[in-house]
C-alpha cells in the first residue's frame, strides 16, 4: 500500500513541477532523465518489489538493500 501511494503522489506532482518550474527559476524542469538515474530506479523497484511480494523480511534483504543504496551512491558519487 506505501508504494502505491508513493508512486501516485510522484505522479500527480510530476507534471504540476514541470509547469511551475516554466514560471520559477532560471531553467526548466524537463522530464529527460539520464541513463543511470533510469537505471538506478529501475533496479530499487525490482529489489523492493521481489523483498515486499513474499510479506516477510529478514536481515539479508535488509543487507540487500543496504547494498543497493551503497552501490547506487557510490555510482552517482564517481559516475
Amino acid at each position: 500500500m506505501a508504494l502505491n501511494s508513493s508512486l501516485q503522489v510522484a505522479i500527480a506532482l510530476t507534471p504540476i513541477l514541470v509547469i511551475v518550474s516554466a514560471f520559477v527559476g532560471a531553467t526548466p524542469l524537463t522530464l529527460q532523465l539520464p541513463p543511470l538515474l533510469v537505471a538506478t530506479l529501475v533496479l530499487a523497484v525490482l529489489l523492493d518489489t521481489v523483498i515486499v511480494l513474499d510479506g516477510e523480511a529478514n536481515w539479508l534483504e535488509g543487507a540487500a538493500l543496504i547494498g543497493l543504496y551503497a552501490i547506487i551512491a557510490t555510482s552517482f558519487w564517481w559516475g
